[in-house]
């Protein structure tokens, strides 16, 4: 059965050409946005897959990216495990326009098999904190 192992939203996510190595930095917890609409110059959305020998060695699917029920993103996506048990995918997202507060969501699905990460997009409070320069003399 296909198993979702690791599933993350990240600034970064980079695979070395020559040690196959992933390094993965600034993963995404939480965003607190200025203003909305905002707008994501680059996210990575690394889902990392297990299969058991006899399963298939393609998947055909689909990405969903999701601001709470607003479908942003929406295509077909396919895995090729080639003559291994594991595969990472990488998607790639170079921008990405988030219109309001709420929860972004990303999602790889395969025969009803969901890799799924969710991170709360909030906006910041109108009430800026201002240091001032009081006198008491």
């Amino acid at each position: 059965m296909l198993t979702p192992k690791l599933c993350l939203i990240a600034e970064g996510v980079i695979r070395d050409a020559v040690s196959n190595n992933i390094s993965i930095y600034n993963i995404l917890e939480g965003i607190t946005a200025q203003g909305f609409p905002f707008f994501f110059q680059h996210l990575d959305f690394l889902v990392l897959w297990e299969k058991e020998e006899v399963d298939p060695v393609i998947y055909e699917g689909s990405l969903l990216v999701k601001n709470n029920d607003d479908i942003l993103i929406s295509d077909k996506f396919k895995i090729d495990f080639e003559k291994k048990q594991k595969n990472r995918s990488i998607v790639n997202i170079n921008g990405l326009l988030v219109k309001k507060p709420g929860t972004l969501t990303a999602s790889l699905i395969f025969d009803g098999v969901e890799a799924k990460y969710s991170i709360l997009v909030t906006a910041l409070d109108s009430a800026i904190n201002i240091h001032k320069n009081v006198n008491t003399a």
